[in-house]
């Protein structure tokens, strides 16, 4: 029989020749670079890029997290510059890839970076992809993100047209729209106080659509509703009802007078829907500029049940273009 200690010596061997004849399959590929803060200057790269309109708007590309998200600028053929798949500091250090430390979406991808084609590939711990994609966001563990390039847009005026007034919250643009896409509203005019329609979280919440979205931006709603004026589109505000209405779906009004709402009928072919943060609404009431007068455009409104809370406006403003979809028979 072997001394002890011998035994000891030769299990020690096997160890090292199991750990230095791992099968090919279970290591990072080598496409994979390791991302740390020795790189300054890439990292930092990337925060701009989720912090910076200037920015995001000079390199030309944006900040995506989520796999599913990056599935769909894959389906939709954008380029990704850049993929990073957050890794276990243990298997970062090996470049050995341990299952129980990975979901099976990040161990196919180390293992088969060419599942998502990029230019770049980077693997990065949990506490650095904190950093990139900021506290707020709650990446997991394995988290995936990118940085994709947005293509070239062509602002080319719908007869459905959106203006987004204000809208701050980025869950609330993105979903706008996500839903407009789906109804065929296709473009908008952006007034200034909208978020970015590149900020990560609009291009999360819209599923990616956002990336592609045509719009032109403006400083004033006075701005945008002379451009309306001379292209000859109909401003439709969406607001609160100040009266009572019998009415089933959105119904039109006049602002001098509230009383005469009524249902959708006979509008012309260009329309452009006015949406605003519910928070402060459209509180165009002075009168306008250079013979714009926004405080008199047509409003369209939601009939709700008396002491009901204001709608939300991603939800009211995809009932709007329902309801005017199907005025327009479209």
């Amino acid at each position: 029989m072997l001394p002890t200690t011998a035994k000891s010596k030769m299990a020690k061997a096997a160890a090292v020749a199991k750990a230095t004849t791992r099968p090919v399959g279970d290591t990072i590929s080598a496409q994979y670079k390791i991302l740390n803060r020795n790189d300054p200057k890439l990292v930092t790269h990337f925060c701009q890029l989720r912090e910076k309109r200037a920015y995001r708007a000079d390199q030309n590309s944006v900040l995506v997290q989520g796999l599913k998200t990056i599935h769909e600028l894959v389906a939709r053929q954008i380029h990704l510059k850049a993929l990073a798949v957050t890794t276990p500091p243990p298997i970062l250090a090996s470049r050995h890839i341990e299952d129980a430390a990975l979901t099976q979406e990040a161990r196919h991808l180390l293992l088969h970076p060419e599942s998502i084609p990029a230019t770049r590939y980077y693997s990065l711990d949990i506490h650095l992809t904190r950093r990139i994609l900021g506290t707020a966001s709650q990446p997991h563990p394995n988290e995936v993100w990118a940085e994709a390039e947005r293509p070239p847009i062509e602002f080319t005026p719908p007869d459905r047209l959106l203006v987004f007034n204000g809208i701050k919250d980025p869950g609330n643009l993105g979903n706008l729209i996500r839903s407009a896409r789906a109804l065929n509203w296709t473009a908008s005019l952006n007034v200034q106080g909208t978020v970015d329609v590149l900020n990560d979280k609009v291009i999360r919440a819209s599923r990616a659509t956002s990336l592609t979205w045509p719009f032109q931006s403006f400083g004033t709603i006075h701005e945008a509703g002379a451009w309306m004026e001379g292209h000859g589109y109909m401003p439709i505000v969406a607001d609160m009802l100040p009266v009572s209405v019998d009415a089933v779906g959105p119904v039109l009004w006049d602002p001098q007078s509230p009383e005469g709402a009524r249902p959708l009928k006979g509008l012309p072919r260009k329309i452009a829907l006015v949406l605003s943060s519910e928070h402060w609404g459209f509180k165009m009431r002075a009168h306008g500029q250079g013979g714009v007068q926004p405080h008199a455009w047509t409003r369209i409104s939601i009939p709700m049940m008396p002491g009901a809370e204001s709608l939300n406006v991603s939800v009211a403003g995809a009932m709007c273009m329902l309801g005017l979809n199907a005025l327009l028979q479209v």
